[in-house]
């Protein structure tokens, strides 16, 4: 099938790619209909995903205080990360154990080295209104995501 599938976009005219949570995925912009039979799902576009590199962990820790500013512009916050969701495997907040505010967070992002997180990170703008403190930058290998081995 694999050679069917490379044959296919091969003869391709008109292709994009997209960054997704799970890497590059490669968008066919016409429809495949020699695809059928091979096991391949398809519409009017065709996508494929190929993994990226490992992916990222940006860890955000806000200045002290700063919660009120945090609340002020959660909104265009919460619009980034929705205008940006292809690139992560997950993101949250950080919570004390009553479920209060710990005042960070934390990102997994599907980038290819440092400094495209630190790129991606800068573009939030959490970021910049200045709400962060300090900000570490670790890769990461995914073992289990979801319960699933990715080894």
């Amino acid at each position: 099938m694999f050679h069917t599938v490379a044959a296919a976009f091969l003869s391709l005219r008109h292709m994009t790619t997209e960054r997704t949570a799970h890497g590059w995925h490669w968008v066919a912009l016409s429809s495949l209909h020699h695809l059928q039979g091979c096991g391949v799902r398809y519409a009017r576009n065709l996508s494929l995903t190929f993994q990226a590199g490992m992916p990222y962990i940006i860890e955000t820790f806000d200045k002290p205080n700063s919660l009120a500013m945090r609340k002020e512009n959660r909104d265009a916050h919460l619009q980034f990360l929705d205008e940006n969701k292809a690139a992560l495997i997950a993101c949250g907040a950080k919570l004390n154990d009553d479920g209060s505010d710990q005042g960070g967070g934390l990102y997994i992002v599907a980038v290819e080295s440092a400094e495209e997180a630190r790129a991606f990170i800068e573009q939030d703008p959490f970021f910049k209104i200045g709400l962060f403190g300090d900000i570490k930058i670790t890769r990461w290998r995914k073992a289990y995501v979801d319960g699933v081995c990715k080894l």
